[in-house]
């Protein structure tokens, strides 16, 4: 049983990190980027990951600011990203980093520059406000 469990979670992992649109990146205290996973690079379409850019780099906290801590908080995409959009993240608090991860839905973050919604395999809300 426990050698099963071993492998599903490696399985598991190896599908987050490099084949589901769920968005996974972590941060350290400084609000640094530290891991992103495919679906990061994929949202922002990068190349590489920004490891050490700043989490504002890419999204804004509300008034409150980011709270460091387990729970759950939205954000939006930082207008210069050139995509436009709201995601609930939940996070994680482990010593002096938080890792968050979302699953970003169809329509829920715009490309201004092409008007394609982010790809999702979520089809319950198709349309697009612009």
């Amino acid at each position: 049983m426990r050698a099963e469990f071993k492998r599903i979670n490696k399985a598991l992992t190896e599908y987050l990190h490099s084949e589901s649109n769920m968005l996974i990146f972590q941060i350290d205290k400084q609000q640094l980027i530290k891991y992103g996973n495919d679906g990061f690079l994929k949202l922002f379409r990068l190349i590489k990951m920004p490891t050490g850019a700043g989490f504002v780099d890419f999204f804004l906290p509300g008034s409150d600011g980011l709270i460091f801590e387990t729970g759950s908080q939205e954000f939006v995409c930082n207008p210069r990203t050139g995509l436009y959009g709201r995601l609930a993240f939940h996070k994680i608090r482990h010593d002096n980093e938080l890792t968050f991860w979302s699953e970003p839905r169809l329509a829920t973050v715009i490309n201004r520059t092409t008007l394609k919604a982010y790809p999702s395999r979520s089809h319950d809300n198709d349309h697009i406000n612009i």
